[in-house]
């Protein structure tokens, strides 16, 4: 039997709408439908029924003004939450670089390594902004990010007690019991953040993980003694002004003798070579793939990635939906 979390009766003028289903909502209604998905509606828009939209989502109304009349969610595995987080911490880590910690219990007690959250940034931002999760521990969970557009800017001028208005766990991350015994963890630039995570779950699941992350220059170095503290880490900058001169491959084929899997974040340029550096190896690759996002729920299209279908055929997934952690092999370069 499904249970509805809520119904929504609003009027939405022309454009885009975005629908948030808040749990303090009056329940009203409930109509049986099959969902595969997490969180899946039921939508009735001027009497014309579109089910399988994600929810909450986006949605593009041609008409001059809709009326949204029922809307209906069930609760399912890796169930997405939306709660109202409060600062603990933000810390400017490096220009345009910081690290928020925030208090989030519900979304902690359902997050994956490699999964991301979506923030409301502001009134004057109707798109939420899609950030990977870097790191939870009690409760709290931290998140690093490059200030990039106005959205991020205002999430970056947070205080201590401030409240974020944040969605998440969303997407699939990755499955760290698949690397073995010496998996390595790659990150590029603000790709780093997630694999911090992966490295400590690897690391209390009994591996020996090894960490290998690149940055454009020294003041773009971020997390460092995080990593350190958790497993052997090895930097690399473009331009040779700390640490190791190169990239993150040169330094990822010195160490494939003896890895048992890889799994990379950051520019897809960088995660095509990571691809084709652990296929000639013969060892599993999990990348994460970075795009823009729109809804973060699947309902836009705008994060579409081209992967391989089991004939050899071109297929779409969403990044925010399917993603954003793929096989490296499931991908099309």
């Amino acid at each position: 039997m499904i249970q509805p979390l809520c119904v929504l009766q609003r009027t939405f003028s022309r454009g885009f709408a975005a629908i948030h289903l808040e749990r303090h909502q009056k329940v009203e209604f409930c109509s049986t439908f099959d969902a595969s998905d997490s969180i899946e509606t039921m939508v009735s828009i001027n009497g014309l029924k579109k089910d399988r939209f994600p929810c909450p989502f986006l949605f593009p109304f041609a008409q001059t003004s809709c009326t949204i009349e029922t809307v209906t969610t069930e609760r399912g595995r890796g169930m997405s939450i939306q709660e109202i987080c409060r600062v603990a911490e933000c810390t400017r880590l490096g220009e345009g670089l910081y690290s928020i910690t925030m208090h989030a219990p519900a979304i902690c007690g359902q997050t994956q390594v490699g999964q991301f959250v979506h923030i409301a940034c502001g009134e004057g931002n109707l798109l939420r902004r899609p950030i990977s999760i870097c790191d939870w521990q009690d409760g709290n969970l931290r998140i690093v990010f490059q200030v990039k557009g106005e959205g991020t800017k205002w999430l970056a001028a947070r205080k201590t007690g401030d409240e974020l208005d944040v969605l998440g766990p969303l997407g699939h991350g990755f499955d760290t019991a698949v690397l073995g015994a010496k998996p390595i963890f790659v990150g590029g630039g603000i790709g780093v953040p997630p694999m911090l995570a992966c490295a400590k779950k690897a690391a209390g699941e009994g591996a020996q993980p090894r960490a290998v992350l690149g940055f454009r220059n020294k003041d773009a170095v971020i997390l460092e003694e995080d990593f350190k503290a958790v497993c052997e880490a090895f930097i690399t900058t473009d331009d040779g002004s700390y640490a190791r001169h190169g990239f993150v491959t040169d330094v990822l084929k010195e160490l494939m003798g003896d890895a048992t899997g890889v799994a990379a974040c950051g520019p897809k340029p960088m995660l095509k070579a990571i691809a084709a550096i652990a296929d000639e190896a013969g060892v599993p690759c999990q990348v994460s793939m970075e795009e823009r996002m729109g809804c973060g729920i699947g309902a836009c299209l705008v994060c579409a990635c081209a992967l391989k279908s089991k004939n050899g055929e071109t297929r779409y997934g969403h990044v925010c939906k399917d993603g954003p952690v793929f096989d490296a092999k499931e991908v099309e370069w």
